[in-house]
């Protein structure tokens, strides 16, 4: 709830009613994938030659659930705007406590959402982290 985690520097629950869906915290911690090795496939030689030294990481995309509520019909769609606009302004800055993490994002897409009647929304959105290395610790 409160405190769980911050969209550029914005309390995520006290701004839009957003709160932490399934497997939030896990699609998080899941670790970047490697870049590919500097490989020669010479004529010359058997199998391959593969430069291991100065291994490096690759983006990658993160999907994350996140449940937006609010007290009534009116003040959910109100929040869930102001939280699209401002997933959409750029680089997100997801600051995740009990993570000690900041991670720097951007939106790519919303493959899933269902709509509750009563102010009440799931939706999983995709953002894409272009330097795993480059994150913030707290």
């Amino acid at each position: 709830m409160e405190g769980d985690f911050y969209i550029n520097n914005k309390d995520a629950w006290k701004t839009w009613g957003a709160n932490m869906g399934d497997n939030f915290l896990e699609n998080l911690l899941t670790p970047p994938p490697a870049k590919s090795y500097v490989t020669n496939k010479s004529r010359a030689e058997d199998g391959k030659q593969i430069l291991y030294n100065n291994p490096r990481l690759d983006e990658r995309d993160v999907q994350l659930t996140i449940t937006i509520e609010g007290s009534t019909q009116s003040e959910y769609l109100e929040r869930y705007e102001s939280f699209l606009n401002e997933i959409a302004k750029g680089e997100i800055l997801l600051k995740v406590p009990i993570l000690k993490r900041v991670y720097k994002l951007y939106y790519s897409s919303s493959p899933s959402q269902v709509i509750g009647k009563l102010g009440f929304g799931k939706f999983v959105f995709s953002f894409n982290e272009p330097n795993p290395k480059d994150r913030e610790t707290i």
